[in-house]
């Protein structure tokens, strides 16, 4: 965000990072192809999950807003 023009290249690093993602779960997890997409898409829903959860006890427990500023 401090530099917006390489909000394209952090796009593209975002597209290259789920295409890894993609094809290294049948590696590492050792599944049948037919299951990659399932089990792709379970992961990033539970990574989604997850960030959100963080997010909202980050939040409970950081001070935010007007506070910060003296």
């Amino acid at each position: 965000m401090i530099i917006p023009a390489l909000g394209m290249i952090t796009f593209l690093a975002s597209l290259y990072g789920l295409y890894l993602l993609y094809t290294g779960l049948p590696v590492l997890m050792e599944t049948p192809k037919e299951k990659t997409l399932g089990y792709f898409v379970v992961v990033i829903i539970v990574s989604i999950v997850v960030s959100l959860l963080i997010n909202v006890l980050a939040r409970l427990v950081l001070p935010s807003g007007p506070m910060m500023m003296p």
